[in-house]
């Protein structure tokens, strides 16, 4: 990567737009400049348009807004870089305020947020479509390194390569970690440590499963096996105890049920005796209900005859009731027909008086519909009255209007002549002093324009008072403006007086149509009159209007005619039907009468003494039902009963009771004792399988951990080794190890620089493994191999000079790893922070001279430095000034 153009606005100390042009520049160069005029802020442009943040990784770019900027000015930072052979440029800004287009209600401009944004132009000019992360991870596979990769390869920020140098090696751990990406080994480092404590805790997991099982045992009786677990040692000789004791549980469960099937067959025997004793006893129980059931029948006797009796005077009382009935009914329709004839009457009476009020109701619709006519012959009337009274009022403005018109007319006509003399003697005046003016052009030896003569004796003397022929064509414009203002003026006055004539010639017509033929525009006395007609059409116009009113909402005359003949009919069908309902009362009342001595004769031949002896024995068919079921069931249970005895007196001939309490209570004792039998089976049972369980669950307890111990032991000595904990080895990780490869190379590349740096005096070396400590992290330690003495020392011993040479040779030797390691990455482009002044000359001479040959002809590395002999030893120049309103930059050659 080879910047080719920086351009940086309102960033960092530059207030305005600031371009740097790399596209010439080749070598090593000089960035000079006062303290905090912005040199660093140069590396910090590269890296935030690249990377979204600054060198030192510090300062985002939302921090980099020049305070000098007014809020006017962008802020960005555009770079125009090239790489393997393509020129790609970044367009990139932070978040900041600035100033709106838009301004408050006291007009003063608002503020407001620019977002973050980049933009991407690949090498064909075309924009790169991303968002902003998709287009950072875009420039980072470009260049092929991230951020991290390139402050340590390209941009050597100022103390970084020391802290390199200086740092523990647990801290170059850390720094190799980020740059080398070796997180994978520390990875795998913590994957084996949380294996190995997984497996413990399953170990320790499987120890408390297996006392929770041996916890759930149920102990036997009959020998201490509780004690028996205690002493024993390890989970095999607990299992060999736990079996044996199943097995005694197993033959106890086996005796108690033997025992318990032949308790079994004893209670078997027992119920039957029992059965058989109860099936005895039973016929005579039974014999005894029946007997005791008879007893109680004959009790009921008389009941029963009550009910016969009841049933034979019901049936009497119901063949009166027939005749009843008839009585009833015929006093039902009686007063049925009364009532609906009352109804008619009532009915008749309404619809007569609305019949009434529907005749007058038609005379006054008819009425209303003549006044109705006699309305709109009025509303036109007085329509067409209104109309001439408004049309006179006009006929008046027309006559004003038409006067006036002729008086404009006049006045333009006077103007129009007046206009005319007065050209007409500005004409002649200037006609007349046109001799003067040929005079005065005429010399001697010219011929006159008028009599050919070369010879003027005596030309005409110029009027001073004539007037001009402009004057005299003004004249004439004014002439013909009147004359123009006069025609239009006569027209419009020959237009007002032929609408005139035609509007009166009209408005005479109408007022004979509608007023008289006597109506004439000049009568004096003709407005009154109208008046006059207009108040009367308007009486009569209101008297209409209420007569129709009075009907409003009613139907019309047609439709009224119709309802009240429709009335009349209804009425004319109803009087028939009362008619018919008075022939029905008349025989309906003939037929109680005899209905009436048909049931008086009907109750007495059926034997009741009176209406009252009739209607107490009366019943409904629900009673008589319930009482005949009643008598039927009587009968039926009496001769159910009879033979009952019968057969029970049959079957007990001969027998006796059976006492049957003995064989209850053997009954009992024996149910008991099995019951104990089953419950203690069960126990047994329960404890067995239980016991089984554990014994299982302990099997399976012990398979695992088996396996678990043998895992855990291979993963934990592999987790010691790769964690640097072995016991008796160096405190060296798997990471670590890795990256002591690393550094290995960083070192041997370091040296070829640095060997030439100090003319030969000492190189960099990494510490042996077998002189790596056994306490802390161990494996990047860094020491001094002194070649003139043959000694070994700590790298913290050097010099500040010689710090700053093998920090250099480091820094150098990394961005050599680094860049080989990416694979292709070609890295054009160096700059480095300070460190200069603590070098002698011979020394600087020595690192500007392998940072030159390191430049060669297509690389470019550009220094920061106070030291004033740098100015004088490097030729090209990047000057930064400082001022008050912010800083620039431009450049400078020898």
């Amino acid at each position: 990567m080879r910047p080719i153009k920086l351009t940086m606005s309102a960033f960092g100390s530059y207030a305005g737009v600031e371009t740097i042009d790399f596209e010439d520049v080749g070598g090593v160069f000089l960035i000079t400049g006062d303290t905090g005029a912005g040199k660093t802020t140069i590396f910090d442009a590269i890296m935030y348009a690249l990377y979204d943040q600054t060198s030192g990784g510090k300062r985002d770019g939302n921090m980099m807004r020049s305070q000098y900027a007014s809020l006017q000015t962008e802020t960005y930072v555009e770079l125009e870089f090239e790489y393997k052979g393509k020129n790609y440029r970044i367009l990139r800004n932070p978040e900041y305020e600035r100033e709106s287009k838009r301004r408050d209600k006291d007009g003063n401009p608002k503020k407001t947020i620019e977002k973050s944004r980049v933009t991407l132009f690949l090498p064909d000019g075309t924009e790169y479509m991303g968002k902003k992360q998709e287009t950072n991870r875009k420039i980072v596979e470009i260049i092929g390194l991230d951020a991290a990769q390139f402050t340590q390869t390209v941009m050597i920020a100022q103390g970084e390569f020391l802290r390199l140098l200086h740092a523990k090696s647990d801290e170059r751990k850390e720094i190799f970690s980020r740059i080398f990406d070796t997180r994978i080994f520390a990875d795998i480092q913590k994957n084996l440590r949380e294996k190995v404590k997984a497996l413990y805790g399953e170990l320790a997991d499987g120890e408390k499963s297996a006392a929770q099982e041996l916890s759930h045992l149920i102990y036997s009786e009959n020998v201490n096996y509780e004690n028996l677990m205690e002493e024993a040692v390890g989970i095999e000789e607990r299992l060999s105890i736990i079996g044996k004791m199943n097995r005694e549980i197993g033959r106890r469960e086996r005796e108690c049920g033997k025992e318990g099937q032949d308790t079994e067959k004893i209670l078997e025997e027992v119920n039957n005796r029992i059965t058989l004793a109860e099936s005895n006893n039973r016929l005579f129980d039974l014999l005894g209900q029946a007997q005791e059931k008879i007893r109680k029948i004959e009790e009921s006797r008389s009941v029963l005859r009550k009910k016969e009796d009841r049933l034979k005077r019901a049936a009497s009382a119901e063949r009166v009731r027939i005749q009843e009935r008839e009585l009833k009914n015929a006093s039902t329709v009686i007063v049925r027909l009364e009532k609906e004839i009352a109804d008619l009457d009532k009915w008749i009476e309404k619809k007569n008086a609305e019949r009434v009020s529907g005749e007058q109701l038609l005379d006054n619709i008819r009425k209303a519909e003549e006044a109705q006519t006699r309305l709109n012959e009025l509303s036109e009337t007085m329509k067409c009255l209104e109309d001439i009274r408004r049309r006179m009022k006009t006929l008046s403005a027309m006559e004003r209007e038409q006067q006036k018109a002729c008086e404009a007319l006049r006045e333009a006509e006077r103007q129009y002549l007046l206009a005319g003399q007065e050209y007409q003697k500005m004409n002649d005046a200037f006609l007349a002093a046109q001799a003067g003016v040929l005079a005065g052009a005429l010399r001697e030896g010219m011929p006159c324009p008028v009599c050919g003569s070369t010879h003027h004796p005596a030309p005409s003397a110029a009027s001073k008072t004539a007037p001009s022929q402009q004057d005299v064509r003004d004249a004439r414009s004014r002439r013909d403006e009147m004359e123009k203002k006069k025609d239009r003026l006569q027209e419009k006055f020959v237009q007002r007086q032929q609408e005139f004539r035609v509007f009166e010639e009209v408005l005479v017509r109408d007022g004979k149509q509608n007023v008289g033929e006597d109506f004439k525009l000049d009568e004096p006395a003709l407005t009154e009159n109208i008046e006059e007609m207009l108040i009367f059409q308007r009486k009569e116009h209101d008297r209409c209007q209420k007569m129709v009113d009075t009907v409003k909402g009613k139907p019309s005359a047609a439709k009224a005619e119709e309802e009240l003949r429709k009335l009349s009919e209804s009425i004319h069908v109803r009087t028939g039907e009362r008619k018919s309902l008075q022939e029905q009362l008349k025989e309906w009342t003939d037929r109680k009468e005899e209905a009436c001595r048909v049931f008086l004769q009907a109750w007495k031949d059926e034997g009741f003494e009176s209406v009252e002896s009739y209607r107490a024995s009366e019943m409904t068919e629900e009673e008589q039902e319930v009482e005949k079921q009643w008598c039927v069931k009587y009968r039926e249970e009496e001769i159910l009963a009879k033979a009952d005895v019968e057969r029970y007196s049959a079957e007990t001939q001969g027998r006796q009771r059976i006492e049957t309490d003995s064989l209850e209570q053997e009954k009992k004792m024996l149910r008991q004792k099995k019951a104990e039998l089953d419950e203690r089976q069960k126990q047994l049972y329960r404890q067995g399988e239980n016991n089984r369980t554990v014994q299982e669950n302990l099997k399976r307890i012990l398979g695992k951990n088996k396996d678990l111990r043998q895992r855990y032991a291979v993963l934990q000595n592999l987790s010691a080794t790769a964690n640097g904990t072995l016991s008796g080895s160096a405190k060296i990780d798997f990471e670590a190890y890795v990256q002591r490869q690393y550094f290995r190379q960083v070192i041997q590349c370091a040296n070829q620089r640095l060997i030439r740096m100090t003319d030969n005096q000492f190189v960099l070396r990494c510490r042996s493994m077998e002189d790596l400590g056994s306490r802390g992290s161990a494996g990047l330690d860094l020491d001094v191999y002194s070649v003139v003495t043959g000694t070994v020392r700590d790298v913290k011993t050097l010099s500040g000079g010689e710090s700053f040479m093998a920090a250099l040779s480091m820094a150098l030797g990394l961005a050599d790893v680094i860049q080989n390691r990416a694979g292709g990455i070609q890295l054009k482009t160096m700059f480095v922070d300070e460190g200069f002044g603590s070098l002698d000359e011979y020394s600087r001479e020595q690192a500007i001279g392998i940072l030159s040959e390191l430049a060669g002809g297509d690389r470019m590395i550009g220094i920061i430095s106070h030291v004033e002999e740098l100015k004088e030893s490097i030729e090209r120049k990047l000057l930064v000034t400082r001022t008050k309103k912010g800083s620039h930059v431009r450049w400078l050659l020898s």
